[in-house]
């Protein structure tokens, strides 16, 4: 009896151990007050957030386990070293700026929209279009 215990337990173990290796990791939907703005954005989970305010603006950093992150950028006085980035294209629409490129190896991307600048960096190949999906789902409205 007691071997029979064991070995459906073994079996149930097993069973839930392969079913989670491939499971899609969670999102979470965030709201960031900026300084005249708000982005309203899902971020895939675990994530590292780190925020931080200064005189003329505020950043929020978003550290991802696959080592690529994101920074949500409004004020002025603050430089960044992508903006230094030689891009590979760029592209003028209505109301945004964009330019990307690659560097050392990882993809990179900067978005202006008035006074709100959007970056991702350090991104491996295979996981630009989880990336891209978080921009293109990003929403960015008025603080009222």
């Amino acid at each position: 009896m007691m071997k029979k215990t064991i070995s459906i337990f073994l079996l149930f173990l097993a069973s839930c151990i392969s079913q989670n290796q491939f499971a899609y990791p969670s999102t979470r939907r965030e709201c960031i007050n900026l300084l005249t703005k708000k982005i309203v954005l899902n971020i895939p989970t675990p994530v590292y957030l780190k925020k931080e305010n200064y005189e003329e603006g505020v950043t929020y950093t978003y550290i991802f386990k696959d080592g690529g992150c994101i920074l949500i950028h409004e004020g002025a006085l603050m430089q960044f070293d992508l903006d230094s980035y030689k891009p590979l294209k760029v592209t003028h629409k209505k109301t945004c700026f964009i330019s990307y490129g690659i560097e050392n190896d990882k993809f990179w991307k900067k978005c202006v929209y008035g006074s709100v600048r959007l970056y991702y960096r350090d991104v491996h190949k295979d996981n630009r279009p989880k990336y891209e999906k978080i921009f293109r789902t990003m929403k960015i409205l008025n603080i009222e």
